[in-house]
């Protein structure tokens, strides 16, 4: 927010101790605040505001299509009750089949399109607001959100820009249709999410038929976070309430603590499908966003940008790094090309089963896999697949 200078309006009040605004962090000032815009694939400015939000709502209900600049990136979004418009999104963003996520204005609405459990209703409603799985109630949305499953993501917001676009879609729809709109990553199939302005345009013009944007920076890109509760069953002792499918915003850069002893700062970098990072200090652990798969070269700009920021935020300097023993995976390279730190290996399937085990907080001795066919095999390295 230091880039948006204080109107003299918004400085009186910041300075004046008996104001309930002295010292406010945030500034929604339509003077000197951030400013919300709407605009055709071209870039061209339709209307700004308000009406842009209005617009915007109008369109998405009509069938329209549209990049959405979120907290982490830019969602893709539809009508997620409008079947030809889901198919329009799909074809577009080469998504044929995978499920998409679906954000409601509140847990009533929730409540329409799935089962909500207790884990659910806190995941739902909680400060991190992921994108929480629910068995589906059928009839409601379009058939094509998630054709093979039984489940459907379903996230409320968690900007105030959700909340303003969640109520203008409601105004403009018939009494009993909820207001549901897609929001699935906004970049095409195996590229990382859009960040910045024109970096949507030039990526997602041939998506998005309408932009909202906003002159926000976003620093860091972030997925949403995707969790599955796990109350809905006979629950057996020490099972989790909850399960995380893909930890990003809202639960990174939090750390998790693997294991009562403290080690030396280390760094791990990862394998070369559905990428992450990870950093220890003291006794933490900082795994990092989902990234994802190596084979693409924006998406490797995006594993160096994200090791980058955490070594920067975090403050660690690590002894060493920790790399898979697949010499073809592009961040074991990645790890040996470089000179800073000495490089440890590790066969990926044993990074699994330690992962797991860190997960858990178990410390105790684990019995590794025997011989014959979950042991060491010769030939070809697997890719994680």
């Amino acid at each position: 927010m230091a880039c948006f200078s204080l109107c003299p309006d918004c400085a009186a009040e910041y300075a004046d101790p008996a104001d309930r605004r002295f010292h406010a962090q945030p500034n929604a000032c339509p003077v000197c605040g951030p400013e919300v815009w709407l605009t055709d694939a071209a870039g061209r400015r339709l209307a700004t505001g308000q009406e842009a939000v209005e617009r915007l709502a109008r369109e998405l209900i009509a069938g329209r299509i549209a990049a959405i600049k979120g907290l982490g990136g830019f969602h893709l979004s539809c009508d997620a009750t409008a079947e030809a418009a889901v198919a329009a999104l799909r074809q577009r963003k080469h998504r044929p089949s995978k499920p998409l996520a679906v954000m409601v204005p509140d847990l009533e609405s929730t409540q329409r399109l799935g089962r909500v459990s207790p884990a659910a209703r806190a995941l739902l409603t909680g400060p991190r607001r992921p994108i929480t799985l629910l068995r589906t109630v059928a009839g409601v949305l379009a058939p094509n959100i998630a054709p093979d499953t039984d489940e459907i993501g379903i996230m409320l917001p968690y900007t105030p820009l959700h909340y303003l676009l969640l109520d203008a879609c409601a105004a403009f729809l018939p009494a009993g249709r909820p207001a549901a709109l897609v929001m699935t990553s906004g970049n095409v199939g195996g590229d990382p999410i859009c960040l910045g302005n024109r970096e949507a345009l030039a990526r997602l013009g041939g998506i998005a038929d309408l932009f909202l944007l906003h002159n926000r920076d976003i620093l860091i890109r972030t997925d949403d976070s995707v969790a599955r509760p796990m109350d809905e069953d006979a629950p057996w002792t020490g099972r989790p309430d909850v399960m995380l499918l893909r930890r990003a915003r809202g639960y990174v850069p939090s750390p998790v603590a693997p294991g009562p002893g403290r080690t030396a700062g280390g760094s791990a970098w990862g394998p070369h499908l559905k990428a992450t990072v990870c950093l220890t200090k003291g006794r933490l652990a900082f795994p990092s966003q989902h990234i994802g798969d190596l084979a693409n070269l924006a998406v490797f700009g995006f594993y160096r940008e994200t090791l980058d920021h955490l070594l920067d935020v975090l403050r660690v300097s690590p002894v060493a790094c920790v790399a898979d023993l697949h010499p073809e995976y592009l961040s074991t390279r990645f790890a040996l090309e470089q000179t800073r730190w000495p490089v440890l290996r590790l066969q990926h399937h044993v990074a699994h089963i330690q992962a797991v085990l860190a997960e858990h907080g178990i410390t105790e001795p684990s019995p590794g896999p025997g011989p014959g066919r979950h042991g060491p095999r010769r030939g070809r390295h697997d890719l994680g697949r």
